[in-house]
């Protein structure tokens, strides 16, 4: 091989070389999709939502009290802070106010048959005889009442209850 063709050689091995970027802390450090989709959910954690967070064994509830970057600090019931991880992170549930309407549908199905059983044995056991379509007036009587008085107590029922999303995963 000649002279010239060593030195070019060389040389592009050299131009190479310099070319390459070197590897940074940045490009060392690998990111999983789990992590930043993890880290976008906490990013979007209004100041001041009502959290649970739950990391294996472990679970805390409280209010964000602020967030360092991707990094939650929670007030948990007692008013002591908590910092948490995001990688520790493996399950995020937000408060979305209260289960009032859930409550009301539940309350009012529930009542709408337990009232219409009734309204129908209540026609009937006390209508003895020729009473044409007591069964029936008592069934309807009972659906409307049950309903209605379900619907009511289970709105209460929903209201003392949060309803809770879940956010991750």
């Amino acid at each position: 091989m000649s002279q010239l063709m060593r030195t070019l050689r060389g040389s592009s091995v050299g131009l190479f070389l310099a070319a390459a970027p070197l590897p940074t802390a940045a490009a060392q450090q690998v990111v999983s999709p789990a992590d930043s989709v993890r880290a976008r959910v906490v990013a979007a954690l209004p100041i001041g939502a009502w959290v649970r967070l739950e990391s294996g064994a472990y679970h805390a509830s409280g209010t964000i009290v602020e967030r360092d970057g991707t990094t939650p600090r929670i007030r948990v019931t007692g008013g002591e802070h908590q910092v948490l991880e995001v990688r520790e992170i493996e399950t995020i549930w937000i408060q979305r106010g209260r289960a009032t309407k859930a409550g009301m549908r539940t309350g009012a199905l529930t009542g709408a048959v337990i009232g219409t059983v009734l309204g129908l044995v209540g026609g009937s056991v006390w209508c003895e005889t020729g009473c044409g379509g007591a069964r029936a007036r008592g069934g309807v009587g009972g659906l409307a009442i049950g309903a209605g008085v379900g619907a009511l107590v289970g709105a209460a029922v929903g209201t003392a209850l949060p309803r809770w999303e879940r956010l991750l995963p």
